[in-house]
């Protein structure tokens, strides 16, 4: 209880303790951490989360599923307070972003120099075409055209798989390993107190 009031955690939160006691008993622990100490640091959901990590620890893994961590990987981080594993996603996802938004197109100079041309020559006209149109204050068909087809290149195909592929494989991996993360973190959170 102490410990959590230095963490920035209220007094008056201590119903999720209290609901911890009464479902999990008065000796149960999480890496020696009292379930109480659990439940007043996750608070909301805290039972769910003990749950889950007290049967990672029966089973002895770090497999568990969790939904929201493996659709909502980055904002779970977030909500759940884990900056750092947050801003590492969206480093990861910014950089997939970039890197893809790059290879995808040396691939394609480089193995189809035709696809590759045209994917290009649709960019500067859609460039041009964009440019016309804020100058005139029309958008005309041919404007739609070109982009549909900048849109429907292999080389955008391709990038938009390669960041769809990042996306499902975090998906992936925090669907299995967020409560392992966010279990770890609690317990350092609260044995550096």
């Amino acid at each position: 209880g102490e410990r959590l009031r230095q963490l920035g955690v209220a007094a008056y939160q201590n119903v999720y303790a209290a609901d911890a006691r009464t479902v999990y008993g008065e000796d149960a622990k999480i890496d020696d951490i009292p379930v109480t100490e659990v439940a007043e640091y996750v608070q909301k959901d805290s039972n769910k989360y003990i749950g889950k990590f007290l049967d990672m620890e029966q089973k002895k893994t770090k497999l568990s599923w969790n939904w929201s961590a493996g659709f909502l990987s980055v904002f779970w981080c977030f909500y759940r307070k884990m900056m750092g594993c947050g801003m590492a996603l969206v480093a990861v996802f910014f950089s997939c972003y970039f890197l893809s938004s790059v290879i995808s197109p040396v691939i394609y100079e480089k193995l189809q120099p035709e696809t590759y041309a045209a994917y290009e020559d649709a960019v500067v006209s859609l460039a041009s075409e964009m440019q016309n149109a804020v100058n005139s204050g029309v958008v005309t068909d041919e404007y739609y055209d070109i982009l549909l087809t900048v849109a429907t290149s292999p080389v955008t195909v391709t990038t938009f798989i390669m960041i769809i592929a990042t996306f499902l494989l975090t998906s992936v991996i925090f669907g299995f390993f967020g409560n392992y993360f966010y279990k770890q973190k609690i317990v350092k959170d609260i044995t550096k107190i």
